[in-house]
């Protein structure tokens, strides 16, 4: 995950727009992919899951 932030950092830096939106793409879906698992794993934990 932090070489997700730096890979993103990086490339904000050099201006490449299109390439950012990529990895902003990609980073959350693997977010609210791991997100899913926590809540399916342990839905006790949480009060509201619908969130994505």
């Amino acid at each position: 995950m932090i070489q997700d932030h730096q890979t993103l950092l990086d490339t904000v830096l050099a201006g490449k727009s299109d390439e950012v939106k990529s990895i902003v793409t990609k980073h959350l879906q693997l977010v609210i992919d791991e997100k899913n698992t926590l809540v399916n794993k342990y839905p006790d934990y949480f009060k509201n899951t619908n969130i994505y």
